[in-house]
């Protein structure tokens, strides 16, 4: 967060006050020239303005549990008239006990609270960088601070300057509360019983408040076997029996923070953010309070409508809300309170399964198992089974890649390229670009543009425009040729966006019906003919060499009458899923629950699952080069829908980010989001604008390095944003978005790997660098030793150490604005023996640990073996430390462990002539190995240390 001073609106966040010790803090303003000069932005480990759930001490809860260590990281730009810094102070402080009541669990802190101080820490200077735009100096100041485990948390931040008038020191005190209206400065602690926590026995009542005390329906959800999710979760169907034509209401009690995702229109949803009312709410390039925007909570549109909330309630839990189809979900309502939700539904719309929502409660931040039992309640209650998730491990083939391979290559997509304006000689000149460059795409998408359509935009037939595509669709020949596996090709769900011409080929063999959108008339495919026309619209596609198609404007039905819009909906959703199973198919315009409710959970039509990895859905709004402001909330967007097509996907479906242009002004910003978001990779890039070097990071001998993991007992893989109630857009914080490479490890039969977590700079301190924390969230070093971070665009490589305290494991990271990195924590193996080694996969990558298939580590006596597996050949990266050898007494023994042979695919590796240049036996030696596997290409490759880890006589 930014503690600015003197905003647009006049306000002054940064304050000056000679200090002394104890007391309250009083806090005048600050002169405004002064203030103006110095911008600073803070950030802890547990972040700013979260529950943070701390467990009682068992079994009495007599004794005062220890302190937590919270990391704090204060960064300070100063333009170059600002004057000097000289050190920085943090105070641990917590609330008046008379202020609040005496109650430490009443929600936030009120502004004018008194604080009183307990202890102040100084903190260290860690980065002086006078590199800064426009001559400013940004200096990075951390440190970790204990604070009491009880009540309300706060830290006033203090910057210490030299008064150039006299010369004295003037103390600047930083009055965060005053920030972002209170929130983000304060770390709230709520305690527990860890016991109770695992068994819950909370009943509905205790969690929501329903306004109207008749017409419910309420009953508790017992979780499958093959859920996640522990008996700490709690789930209720809810239904709405009463009158149809009311609109009922419902509060969720003790809200301290929530999230929701709504339809921005019919075909996207975007992320809110806010506190305990509905009235604070933000959102990814809105500022419109959806309050105000939506008076009445039962409207025929679906723009507005809500399918997910998350809310953090004042006890540090987590409620999941989510309405299944037809319902959904409106914030607020006419007189009702800004607190209020209203459950509405479709008029007119068929209503198998009934009108409602699922319910959860989860015991803290782990909103991943919490959304999975969601999903699970609402397969229940569908008459589903949840059998159907995919095991949670990769298929034992030749390399680690799911069935279909398209969305594991490098991949070109010619919408930004060219848009409409498409033929066959730009095509194959785009490609000839990239195989000049190096960087050949295995997959080219050619999106709108090909067709053959009218002035009104109506598909007049099936084969591609003759005067653009003289050979139709020869092009997909002569792409192959070029070295490109597969070639897609784009249409809408109707056909084209105005639908079919009534008056073409397409007319003569299928069935038309007139739908009515707004004052037009369209013509498209009737539902009892849509079936046929996909069969053989894609059968003539895939006799042309068409391997994938992408189909977009899905929630075109959303648009139309409702009368007419559910009989259409079903029947081209069941076609669609049909097609799914032959060819692979990429869901695009498509948030709808029409979609994401029955296609993506693949419950519609036949029934049939769709194949594990081989579709995709469009997670955003598209990717937008020209639009500056865009590219943060296309991320954070992206990132928090996540919450909710990412659970419904299941491990079956990728979630697909949309293009983007390698060579941009946040060109990395959008790499290092692709590699971590699991989904796939592909540039839209016209020719001549390509940063081969932004491609080459990405990829590996044409295969993209994206995230593959599938969490053990989870629901599949796929990225997860950290703090889903924090908007890194609007507010001081960093987005972090999570997600794994999956490694099976060789050694015990476990399953082990990479945690990846991709760290971005989103605007919300404007233009100013960030500063901030990157915790892991694989086990300690009780569960399998130290972790390394490897750092994918800077190239750096940190050991992270055992926790010892709240947030105290973790590494920290600055970021200016639009800038982005890929962080992986590799577990490091062979502690029994004193050694820690690990394979960094391939180095110069952002997420090169990708590469990895697997890693062992085995000990036979006095010899011990690392041995890991890769699928491409290249530059591969060992980390190897060995222990420092211990003198003793003359003659007596001591440990002594070497590097005895480095081989890769059975052949000794000696690297610049010697193996003796990786052999330490008496001092503690930590090195990166750099191994030559040669150039880059789709293979398996074997490397093995070989150590010697006997005794020797000094």
């Amino acid at each position: 967060m930014i503690f600015a001073a003197n905003n647009s609106d006049g306000d002054q966040a940064l304050v000056a006050q000679t200090m002394t010790d104890g007391g309250s803090l009083p806090s005048p303003p600050l002169p405004s020239q002064a203030a103006a000069a110095v911008v600073i932005s803070a950030a802890s480990l547990p972040p700013l303005g979260a529950i943070h759930c701390v467990a009682l001490t068992p079994p009495s809860h007599a004794s005062p549990p220890p302190p937590l260590l919270v990391p704090v990281a204060l960064t300070v730009t100063l333009t170059p008239d600002a004057p000097p810094v000289i050190g920085c102070e943090a105070w641990s402080t917590t609330m008046s006990p008379t202020a609040t009541g005496g109650d430490a669990a009443a929600g936030p802190v009120d502004h004018d609270v008194p604080f009183t101080v307990h202890q102040r820490y100084f903190l260290e200077l860690d980065t002086n960088d006078e590199g800064g735009a426009l001559g400013s100096r940004r200096l990075v100041f951390r440190g970790k601070i204990p604070v009491a485990r009880s009540g309300h948390l706060a830290f006033s931040l203090l910057v210490r300057e030299k008064d150039r008038s006299t010369g004295g020191i003037m103390h600047q005190r930083v009055r965060s509360e005053w920030i972002d209206g209170g929130k983000t400065a304060i770390i709230h602690v709520a305690s527990f019983d860890p016991v109770d926590h695992l068994r819950p026995s909370t009943s509905f009542e205790e969690i929501i408040e329903l306004v109207e005390k008749d017409g419910w329906k309420v009953q508790e959800v017992t979780q499958s076997k093959s859920s996640p999710c522990s008996t700490a979760y709690q789930f209720w169907l809810v239904q709405w029996n009463g009158d149809p034509s009311a609109t009922p209401f419902f509060r969720a009690r003790n809200m301290h923070r929530h999230v929701l995702l709504e339809r921005a229109n019919p075909f996207w949803l975007r992320p809110r953010t806010g506190g305990s009312s509905f009235m604070e709410q933000t959102s990814a390039g809105d500022e419109t309070n959806v309050g105000e925007r939506r008076s009445e909570a039962k409207v025929a549109t679906a723009n507005g409508d809500v399918h997910l909330t998350l809310v953090e309630r004042t006890d540090g839990r987590t409620i999941a809300l989510v309405p299944f189809p037809p319902s959904a979900l409106r914030p607020g309502g006419t007189n009702t309170g800004s607190d209020l939700w209203g459950l509405r539904w479709d008029e007119g719309a068929e209503d198998p399964h009934g009108h409602g929502l699922i319910v959860g409660l989860g015991p803290g931040k782990d909103t991943r198992a919490l959304l999975d039992g969601v999903a699970d309640s609402i397969l229940q209650y569908l008459g589903e089974s949840s059998g159907d998730r995919p095991p949670a491990s990769l298929p034992e083939t030749a390399t680690s890649f799911p069935p279909s391979q398209i969305w594991d290559r490098f991949a070109w997509c010619t919408w930004d390229a060219f848009y409409t304006d498409i033929n066959r000689k730009k095509i194959i000149d785009g490609v000839d670009e990239f195989r000049r460059l190096g960087v050949t795409p295995e997959v080219v998408l050619i999106d709108d543009g090909w067709q053959q359509y009218n002035g009104l935009q109506q598909l007049y037939a099936m084969e591609p425009d003759p005067s653009k595509f003289p050979d139709g669709l020869g092009v997909c020949r002569a792409l192959k040729d070029k070295g490109v596996k597969y070639v897609g090709v784009w249409h809408t769900l109707i056909g084209y966006w105005g639908g079919i011409d009534p008056s073409g080929p397409i007319a003569q063999k299928y069935k038309l019906t007139e739908i009515v959108r707004g004052s037009s008339t369209l013509h498209v495919v009737d539902a009892s003919d849509i079936g046929r026309f996909y069969e053989d619209y894609h059968q003539y596609l895939r006799n042309s060499g068409v391997d994938f198609i992408k189909v977009d404007h899905q929630s075109f039905f959303d648009e139309i009458r409702i009368t007419d819009g559910d009989r259409l909906w079903r029947a081209y959703q069941a076609a669609m899923i049909e097609q799914a199973q032959k060819m692979p198919a990429v869901w695009c315009m498509s948030h709808t629950p029409h979609v994401i409710f029955d296609s993506i959970l693949g419950k519609i039509g036949s029934g049939r699952v769709p194949v594990p990895w081989q579709n995709a859905i469009r997670s955003s709004d598209d990717f937008f080069p020209n639009i500056p402001e865009s590219h943060a909330n296309h991320v954070y967007a992206n990132a928090l829908n996540a919450l909710l097509l990412g659970t419904l996907a299941r491990g079956r479906t990728l979630l697909d980010w949309d293009m983007f242009h390698s060579e941009h002004r946040f060109s990395w910003f959008h790499a290092a989001a692709r590699a971590v978001s699991g989904g796939p990779v592909y540039v839209s890039d016209r020719p001549g604008s390509t940063d081969g070097a932004v491609i080459r990071a990405l990829t590996a001998a044409g295969r993209s390095l994206r995230c593959r993991g599938l969490p053990a007992g989870g629901s599949g893989g796929g990225s997860w944003p950290d703090d889903p109630f924090t908007n890194p857009t609007r507010e001081r914080a960093l987005l972090q978005v999570r997600n794994t490479n999956f490694v099976r490890d060789n050694g015990n039969g476990g399953q082990t790997g990479a945690e990846v977590v991709g760290v971005f700079n989103c605007g919300g301190g404007g233009d100013s660098p960030l500063s901030g924390w990157v915790h892991p969230s694989l086990g300690d070093s009780s569960e399998g030793g130290s972790l390394l971070a490897v750092f994918g665009r800077s190239g750096a490589i940190q050991r992270v150490p055992a926790s010892t305290g709240c947030g105290a494991r973790a590494v920290p990271v600055d970021l200016g604005f639009g800038e982005a990195e890929v962080i992986s924590f590799v577990r490091l193996l062979g502690a029994e023996v004193g050694i820690s080694v690990a394979c960094l996969g391939l180095l110069g990558k952002l997420n090169g640990t990708a590469a990895v298939e697997s890693s062992s580590f085995h000990v036979n006596g006095d010899r011990a073996q690392f041995s890991a597996w890769l699928w491409s050949s290249g530059l591969i990266g060992l980390y190897i430390d060995l222990p420092t050898r211990q003198r003793a007494g003359r003659g007596a023994e001591a440990a002594a462990v070497r590097v005895s042979s480095i081989e890769v695919d059975g052949f000794e590796w000696v690297g610049g002539g010697s193996v003796d240049g990786f052999v330490w036996v008496r001092s503690s030696t930590t090195k990166v190995v750099p191994i030559d596997a040669g150039p880059e290409a789709v293979r398996r490759v074997n490397v093995v240390v070989s150590f010697n880890v006997g005794k020797v006589l000094c």
